[in-house]
């Protein structure tokens, strides 16, 4: 059992929903650090051969089935999961896998770092106002949904989907016209 933001949420109940979905083969579900929560579920996803499905459809089959606290915040796709000898999936090693990588390196000087992070951030926003203003087509300005779900598809957190829609809708809607015009 895990609590996310004080609410009980059972792995098996997630693993079975997620089980049903035509494209997988088999779904496994640990908790992960939340700033926010304390805990939030990701799920490690083994599809069917041949099938592809994405985060995007996954979130939405889930959205179907679960209550909005239990779905789980984050998909990793795997070809296989580990086993133990008897082969029972093996959590704790996808665990330990994940309390590794959500490790943030420790930075020396915070401040520093930040700035950096924003310098390149403005960099970025500055090369699509750019890329804009060479564009012919007044269309490419505006927010596709296929574009945001695309862009989406990638978010791995911590920052939540809907928190990464707001943004990237403010950013295309302050980049849609170059030189804030």
């Amino acid at each position: 059992m895990m609590k996310v933001g004080g609410m009980k949420v059972f792995p098996l109940e997630i693993e079975r929903i997620l089980s049903q979905h035509p494209d997988i083969e088999e779904a496994v579900v640990v908790s992960v650090k939340d700033h926010m929560k304390g805990e939030i579920p990701k799920a490690f996803i083994v599809p069917n051969k041949g099938k592809a499905p994405t985060r995007t459809e996954l979130r939405k089959y889930c959205q179907e089935h679960l209550p909005s606290y239990k779905l789980p915040r984050r998909f990793e796709f795997r070809e296989e999961l580990p086993r133990a000898p008897g082969g029972k999936v093996l959590k704790s090693i996808l665990q330990s896998s994940e309390d590794a990588s959500d490790r943030v390196q420790p930075v020396s000087d915070l401040q520093e770092e930040l700035v950096r992070i924003d310098r390149r951030i403005l960099s970025l926003l500055n090369r699509r106002s750019q890329l804009l203003e060479q564009s012919a087509d007044d269309s490419m300005a505006l927010i596709k949904d296929d574009h945001l779900q695309r862009v989406l598809d990638a978010n791995e957190g911590p920052l939540y989907d809907d928190v990464a829609e707001q943004l990237l809708r403010q950013i295309h809607s302050s980049t849609k016209f170059p030189g804030g015009k």
